[in-house]
């Protein structure tokens, strides 16, 4: 029977179908201290989503019993690949199981941000009724810029663009004509994107090329008018990675 250490959660029909597979399932968050002490080596494989680090040194004393690393979603930055690679570990993930959950959350935070609804809440629970401070704007005719166009782009895309938005993008390593079938506009430079909408989603991995890409120098380039000069704000939603944005810069903006 393969051991499989969950240290991150997981639905319970995911485990049980791999009880079903002859798999032994042991469901806990395991702490640094044990993974170093070489914890996951009495595991065949361990499922992680993002709060479990998988380092060089946790990989090193978990062989030769760990044969593989799951990760329960998209993004593996978590994980020492070359470790991994090294030790003949392989890695896996899941990158469309996620896909339409985090399209639905990204419009859901758009709205909510032009809406001003997390500020709306706060204030009416305090026994405050703000509407005028808190009158908002509609998605329609607004300009929504995407960087990075993978699939969960591509699925923001349709959604706002059903809202009546005009969709454009930056993704250095798609093609132009990729953005075309679905008719977003792709930008040549990142800088374009700031300086042409007054909607920002975020929806490309971590790296040492994108940490703080969204700095105080472009979100100062965002219009806050709408294509008719009329002022909408601007609003900047991450369903990627934290740092990504440069969170001193969002904060003062």
């Amino acid at each position: 029977m393969r051991r499989i250490a969950v240290t991150d959660g997981m639905a319970d029909e995911a485990i049980k179908r791999l009880e079903q597979a002859d798999c032994e399932v042991v469901r806990q968050f395991i702490e640094v201290e044990d993974l170093l002490d070489g914890a996951l080596a009495d595991f065949d494989a361990v499922i992680v989503r993002s709060a479990t680090k998988i380092t060089k040194e946790i990989l090193e004393v978990s062989t030769p019993g760990l044969k593989v690393v799951a990760r329960a979603g998209v993004g593996v930055d978590n994980i020492d690949l070359d470790t991994a690679s090294k030790l003949g570990i392989p890695v896996v993930n899941a990158p469309r199981a996620s896909t339409q959950s985090v399209v639905e959350l990204t419009v859901a935070h758009l709205l909510g941000s032009l809406r001003y609804i997390p500020t709306a809440d706060r204030t009416l629970r305090s026994g405050k009724w703000a509407k005028k401070e808190l009158t908002g704007t509609e998605l329609y005719g607004k300009r929504l810029g995407l960087i990075g166009f993978g699939r969960i782009a591509q699925g923001v895309a349709r959604v706002a663009q059903a809202f009546g938005m005009e969709v454009h993008s930056y993704d250095p390593y798609l093609p132009a004509a990729v953005a075309k079938k679905f008719d977003v506009s792709m930008h040549k430079t990142v800088d374009g994107l700031f300086k042409r909408c007054t909607h920002i989603s975020i929806h490309c991995n971590l790296t040492d090329e994108t940490h703080h890409l969204v700095d105080s120098e472009r979100i100062s380039m965002m219009p806050g008018k709408d294509p008719n000069n009329l002022p909408c704000g601007n609003h900047i939603v991450n369903c990627a990675r934290g740092g990504i944005i440069d969170e001193t810069a969002a904060l003062e903006a």
